[in-house]
């Protein structure tokens, strides 16, 4: 669980009752039509979840949830579930209005959905389940979270239907991160000239590489260097070599290992 404290609002300007750009009008009490809806249909090993949303939220809201589980261990669930019953949810699409009012939801607009309620009841609450993390995530993709104003089972989309992709590339981003870049090799003769200078020419050798990093122009790098002046990947090397002797000093095999 965690405390209120540790959840930042990062769409704080954003009125979440407002309608982002691209998604019309359609909204309670007329509804939304059924050929604008679409089916999450989420399943993993323990649960299965099947709700309705705007078709163009349904690929976006079942990444969501696999982030959900997969990367912060945080299980929505919906049949089956801890209790057995049907108020767990997941719900998405409803033609109503918010609660005690004659205010449209967002739910009638196909762009919110409620996860766990009898875990994260609409209270003025302390402590939540849902990983901050997760909140945070789910704010960089475009929903804004119900438990800014009480309602902790709730998000809302709030992007416009142009953003809808990029969330979408976002989300597959988190669940598939690239591998790391391949360690550029150090040429022997770069080791052997970095561990023969003082330490004075290695602070400006230091100094000399950072400034061509940072400007992309490798020219400026003295001509003492010529093995790999002006190429940027001699370049890359000298900096992972220069990373390396700081912390070990003229520790070669270390070097040479690309380590």
């Amino acid at each position: 669980m965690a405390s209120r404290s540790e959840y930042t609002n990062t769409l704080a300007e954003v009125n979440p009752n407002a309608i982002p750009d691209g998604w019309g009008q359609w909204q309670w009490p007329g509804g939304t039509p059924d050929v604008l809806l679409g089916t999450v249909n989420y399943r993993n090993e323990k649960t299965n979840c099947s709700f309705p949303m705007r078709k163009e939220l349904v690929e976006l809201t079942g990444l969501c949830l696999q982030i959900a589980a997969d990367v912060y261990d945080y299980q929505v669930w919906g049949s089956p579930n801890p209790g057995y019953e049907p108020t767990w949810g997941p719900w998405g699409y409803e033609n109503r209005p918010i609660s005690g009012t004659q205010r449209a939801s967002n739910h009638s607009k196909g762009r919110a959905m409620d996860w766990n309620a009898p875990q994260n009841s609409y209270t003025d609450w302390t402590e939540c389940e849902i990983p901050p993390g997760l909140v945070a995530v789910m704010q960089d993709l475009g929903w804004y979270w119900g438990g800014f104003y009480g309602d902790r089972m709730h998000f809302e989309y709030v992007g416009s239907l142009d953003s809808v992709p990029a969330a979408v590339t976002r989300a597959r981003a988190i669940l598939n991160p690239p591998a790391p870049p391949t360690p550029t090799p150090v040429p022997d003769d770069l080791i052997e000239e970095i561990e023969a200078m003082t330490d004075d020419e290695r602070k400006a050798f230091v100094d000399e590489i950072a400034t061509a990093a940072a400007a992309k122009v490798w020219a400026t790098v003295t001509p003492r260097h010529s093995a790999w002046k002006n190429n940027e990947q001699y370049a890359a090397a000298g900096r992972t070599a220069l990373d390396t002797i700081a912390g070990a000093e003229n520790n070669t095999a270390q070097l040479r290992a690309g380590n």
